[in-house]
C-alpha cells in the first residue's frame, strides 16, 4: 500500500514538473523536457500522455529537427480546455480575471463595494462575478487565487483586515462552498506582487526580490527563485508598524515613526489637502487622487511637498529593509505608483544619498497590476496542481 503509494505520489510530482517547465519556458519537445527536467525519455512520454489525454498539454507546433528525420513535436499547455481565476480584492476596487494555463486574459471584470463588506457579503459578491466570468469563457476552471489586504491565520483559512474591519473572519469557509471542488489559494496583496514583479523582464536575474506595497497602509513580501510561496518573515511584525517612518506621525496604534503612519494614503492626502483636488468615488480612487496630485507637483508647492516628503519616506525604508534582506531587487506598488514622474524623480534622487552606484529599485513594466498577475499566476500553479494529482 505504501509503496502503491509512493509511485502515485512520484507520478504526480513528474507531472508537476513538467507542467510548470512548460509554464515557465513555454513549448518544448519530448526530449527538452527529458533534458531539462532530468527524467527518462520513456518516463516523459508516459507523463505526457496522460496529461495530453486529460486535455492539460496539447501538441503546440512541429520544430526542425535540427538534421535529417522527423519535426519534433513540441508540447504546450492547453489554452482550450483549463483555466484559473484570480481574484484581487482592494480597499478602492476588485479586479477578477479569468485566464487559460498560459496566463492569456479570457475574461475580466473590475468593480467596488459602496462601503467595506462583510466577509459574507464579499464572498457572494467574488462568487456571482466568478459565476458569470466562467459562463462567458466556457472553460473548466482548475485553480482560483485570492489576493487580499489582510493579515491569515497559519493555516489561511481565517482572515484578519483592519481594511474591511474584519476580526478572525472565516472567509475560506463562506467561500470555498460556493466554488465547489476548485482548489482555493488565499495570498496577501504583496505576496502576489512580488510573485509577478520577479517574472518581469525589467528585474532581469535577479534571484531574490523585496516587494513593498502602499496603500491606506504597507505590505512587504519577499520571493526567492521565482517562489510562488513568497512570504513576508513571520519575526518581522505588522510590516507597517515597523518603525521606519518620520518620528513626527503619530501611527494609529499609538506609537510615533511607524511606516504606515508616514507613507499611509491617509497621511498622504492629509498633505495635500490643500492642493484643492477632490476624492472621488468608486474603482482605483486612490489613484486618481494621487494622479491628480502628481499632475500639480510642477506648479504647486504644497504638492511638490508631499511627493518629496513620501520619497523620502520611502527611500528610508526602502535602504533599511535592503540592508536587512539583501534583494538583488526591490519593487513598489499601490497608490506612489500612479504620482508619476515627480514621484519616481523624486524618489530616484532620495535613493542616490543611499546607493550612489547602482538603487536596488526597479520600475516594473507591471505598475499596480503586479498583485493582480500575481494572483493568477497563484491560480494558475493551483490549476497545475490539481491537473498533476
Amino acid at each position: 500500500m505504501t509503496e502503491a503509494l509512493s509511485q502515485r505520489e512520484m507520478r504526480s510530482h513528474n507531472q508537476l514538473l513538467v507542467l510548470r517547465c512548460l509554464r515557465d519556458h513555454g513549448p518544448m519537445s519530448r526530449a527538452q523536457l527529458s533534458d531539462r527536467l532530468g527524467l527518462t525519455r520513456p518516463g516523459v512520454g508516459r507523463i505526457v500522455a496522460g496529461l495530453v489525454e486529460d486535455r492539460v498539454l496539447t501538441d503546440a507546433q512541429a520544430a526542425p529537427a535540427g538534421g535529417m528525420g522527423r519535426p519534433h513535436v513540441l508540447l504546450d499547455l492547453d489554452p482550450a480546455h483549463w483555466a484559473a481565476v484570480g481574484i484581487d480584492m482592494r480597499v478602492d476596487r476588485t479586479r477578477v480575471a479569468a485566464t487559460d494555463l498560459r496566463g492569456r486574459i479570457l475574461a475580466e471584470e473590475v468593480f467596488d463595494f459602496s462601503a467595506p463588506p462583510r466577509p459574507d457579503e464579499a464572498a457572494q459578491a467574488l462568487y456571482r462575478s466568478y459565476r458569470r466570468l466562467t459562463a462567458r469563457i466556457g472553460h473548466e476552471v482548475g485553480g482560483v487565487a485570492v489576493a487580499l489586504p489582510a493579515q491569515f491565520s497559519p493555516d489561511r483559512r481565517t482572515v484578519l483586515s483592519a481594511y474591511f474591519g474584519w476580526r478572525d473572519a472565516p472567509f475560506a469557509d463562506l467561500l470555498e462552498p460556493l466554488l465547489g471542488e476548485v482548489p482555493v489559494a488565499y495570498r496577501q496583496i504583496p505576496e502576489c506582487a512580488a510573485v509577478a514583479n520577479c517574472r518581469d523582464p525589467a528585474v532581469g536575474d535577479a534571484d531574490r526580490l523585496l516587494h513593498l506595497q502602499v496603500g491606506l497602509a504597507t505590505g512587504i513580501s519577499l520571493t526567492s527563485g521565482r517562489d510562488l510561496e513568497a512570504r513576508l518573515p513571520a519575526s518581522w511584525g505588522a510590516a507597517g508598524h515597523m518603525l521606519l517612518g518620520d518620528l513626527a506621525d503619530r501611527c494609529r496604534c499609538g506609537r510615533r515613526g511607524c511606516l504606515d503612519a508616514s507613507v499611509g494614503f491617509g497621511t498622504f492626502r492629509s498633505a495635500t489637502e490643500d492642493c484643492g483636488v477632490a476624492f472621488g468615488d468608486g474603482p482605483h480612487a486612490q489613484h486618481q487622487y494621487a494622479a491628480a496630485v502628481g499632475a500639480l507637483a510642477a506648479t504647486d508647492p504644497v504638492a511638490r511637498t508631499a511627493i518629496e516628503r513620501l520619497a523620502d519616506v520611502l527611500a528610508r525604508a526602502l535602504t533599511v529593509l535592503t540592508d536587512l534582506q539583501a534583494p538583488q531587487a526591490v519593487t513598489l506598488g499601490g497608490y506612489p505608483l500612479a504620482i508619476g514622474a515627480p514621484l519616481k524623480a523624486a524618489l530616484d534622487r532620495a535613493l542616490r544619498q543611499w546607493f550612489p552606484d547602482t538603487s536596488p529599485l526597479v520600475w516594473t513594466g507591471l505598475g499596480d497590476r503586479a498583485s493582480s498577475r500575481g494572483a493568477i499566476l497563484v491560480a494558475i500553479d493551483q490549476a497545475l496542481r490539481r491537473a498533476s494529482g
